[in-house]
C-alpha cells in the first residue's frame, strides 16, 4: 500500500515563504512521516513569514554551514549549488518527490526508486536568463564575463539532471509546454493547492467602488501599467494596492490621487478588502497565479492580462476579464468592458473551488500511487 511506501520530499531551499513553500508543506500534510531535504533552512525568516515546521523532519546540506548562506545562496555559491542535492542519499526511500524550481530535480536516486519532480518552472535564470534580468535588475558588463561560463555549465548540468527524474509535474500548462521545451519530458499538470477556504466570504458582500491589486511591488508585477490606467481614468475610479517592494516609491510618485497605497495590511482585511472590490487587476504574466485564484475564492472578479495560468484558472467573460497586451490601453479598454457586464459572486467562488487544498491532496496522492504501482513492474 502507498501509505506503507517510505517518502522523503525534497525542496531548492527554505530561505523565503511563497508559493512553492506552499506546495511543500501541503505536500507534507499528506506525507507527514517525510522528511524533508533542502539546501538550505533559514528557520528564524521561514517562521516570521508563516511557516509551520511543527512535526517536519527537515534535512539540510552542508550548504546550512556556510557563511552568510541566505543572503548569498543563489549569488556567490551558485557554482557549487548542484553539489547539495547530489550529495543527499536517498536510498532507504522508495519514492522521492522534488519540488523544484531550480536544483532539486537533480538529486541521485537507487533505480529501485521512484523520482517525481513537481515542477515549479525549469530554472528561469538559466533558459529564460533575459526576462529573469529584466525582473531582477540588469547586472554590468564585466559581471556577465564571469557568469556566463558559470551558467552555460549548469545548463548543461540542468539538462543531465532532468534526465533523472522518473516522472514529471507540471503546475500549469504553461509549464508543462516549458518542460516540453527544455528538458524534451512528457509530463502532467496538478495545479497548485489555494487555500481558498480562508477567502470565500461568510455571507453577500458589498461591493464597493474601487479597483483592488495585491502584489509584490516590483518590475515584473507591471503594477506601473495598473497606475497609468488609473491616471488616466480619473477620479471616478478609485484603485487601492496592497503590497510593498522596491518600487513602491516609484509607483507612488507617478500616482494621483485616486490611487492608494496600503502597504502591507493583515490577511483579515485584506481578505475583507479583496472581497469588497469591483474587480482585481492582475497586469502581470504569470505561470499559475495564486492571487488571482484567491480573489475568486473571495467572490471578486478578475481583469487580468490573458496569457499564462490565468488561461487554466480563470473563466473568460464568466468570472474574469482578459486584455491581451500589456498597455495602459489595454487594461483602461478592459476596464470599461468590465463595467457594462455583469458578474456573479457565486460563479467566481465556485471555480476558485476546483484549485483547493484537498482536490490537490487528492490528485497528487492518486498519481504518486498509479506510478509506483506501475513503474518498473510492466
Amino acid at each position: 500500500m502507498i501509505d506503507e511506501l517510505k517518502i522523503a520530499l525534497v525542496h531548492d531551499d527554505l530561505t523565503q515563504y511563497g508559493g512553492a513553500e506552499r506546495v511543500l508543506q501541503v505536500m507534507h500534510e499528506i506525507w507527514p512521516d517525510a522528511p524533508i531535504y533542502t539546501s538550505i533552512y533559514d528557520r528564524e525568516v521561514m517562521l516570521k513569514k508563516g511557516w509551520n515546521d511543527e512535526g517536519m523532519n527537515i534535512i539540510s546540506s552542508s550548504f546550512q554551514w556556510l557563511p552568510n548562506k541566505a543572503k548569498f545562496a543563489n549569488k556567490f555559491y551558485l557554482p557549487i549549488y548542484p553539489i547539495a542535492f547530489e550529495s543527499f542519499d536517498f536510498s532507504e526511500f522508495d519514492v522521492v518527490i522534488s519540488s523544484s524550481s531550480r536544483f532539486a530535480h537533480g538529486i541521485i536516486t537507487r533505480p529501485e526508486t521512484v523520482h517525481i519532480s513537481y515542477c515549479n518552472s525549469p530554472a528561469r535564470f538559466l533558459w529564460m536568463y533575459n526576462d529573469y534580468e529584466r525582473e531582477h535588475g540588469r547586472i554590468k558588463s564585466w559581471q556577465k564575463i564571469f557568469l556566463f561560463p558559470i551558467l552555460n555549465w549548469q545548463r548543461m548540468w540542468d539538462q543531465l539532471a532532468s534526465e533523472r527524474v522518473d516522472f514529471y509535474i507540471g503546475n500549469s500548462n504553461t509549464i508543462e509546454e516549458r518542460i516540453k521545451k527544455i528538458y524534451r519530458r512528457d509530463s502532467e499538470v496538478i495545479f497548485p493547492p489555494v487555500d481558498v477556504e480562508s477567502f470565500i466570504p461568510e455571507s453577500n458582500v458589498k461591493k464597493e467602488n474601487y479597483y483592488i491589486i495585491v502584489s509584490r511591488l516590483a518590475g515584473h508585477k507591471r503594477v506601473d501599467l495598473a497606475v497609468k490606467a488609473f491616471n488616466e481614468l480619473g477620479h471616478e475610479y478609485n484603485l487601492k494596492i496592497i503590497g510593498a517592494g522596491d518600487k513602491r516609491e516609484e509607483l507612488k510618485a507617478m500616482a494621483k490621487g485616486n490611487i492608494e497605497f496600503l502597504g502591507f495590511v493583515s490577511d483579515e482585511e485584506r481578505n475583507s478588502l479583496v472581497q469588497s472590490a469591483k474587480a482585481f487587476l492582475y497586469p502581470q504574466f504569470e505561470d499559475f497565479g495564486i492571487t488571482a485564484v484567491e480573489a475568486n475564492a473571495a467572490g471578486t472578479p478578475l481583469i487580468g492580462y490573458g496569457k499564462g495560468g490565468l488561461l487554466d484558472t480563470m473563466i473568460e467573460g464568466k468570472t474574469a476579464v482578459f486584455f491581451d497586451e500589456q498597455t495602459p490601453e489595454a487594461i483602461i479598454r478592459a476596464i470599461h468592458k468590465f463595467e457594462k457586464m455583469k458578474f456573479d459572486s457565486g460563479d467566481c467562488i465556485e471555480n476558485a473551488k476546483n484549485f483547493s487544498e484537498e482536490k490537490f491532496k487528492k490528485k497528487l496522492k492518486e498519481y504518486v500511487e498509479e506510478k509506483w504501482k506501475n513503474a518498473f513492474r510492466q
